[in-house]
């Protein structure tokens, strides 16, 4: 829930900031944000490098 929160208050986050904020390893946030996306809770809108984050439904969750 703590990476959802970060992403709302920062859609362009990065996985590296993602990793700083939470203190967790890249290789977790990695699967957690892979996870997410198959969930669809999240998506990456945009494109890798310029893109943002967009959270499908908050409450839902």
């Amino acid at each position: 829930m703590a990476v959802l929160e970060l992403i709302n208050k920062n859609p362009s986050i990065k996985q590296k900031e993602l990793v700083t904020e939470t203190g967790k390893s890249l290789s977790t946030i990695k699967r957690l944000m892979e996870s997410l996306q198959k969930k669809d809770h999240i998506r990456r809108v945009g494109g890798k490098r310029y893109g943002k984050w967009e959270i499908s439904d908050l409450n839902n969750m």
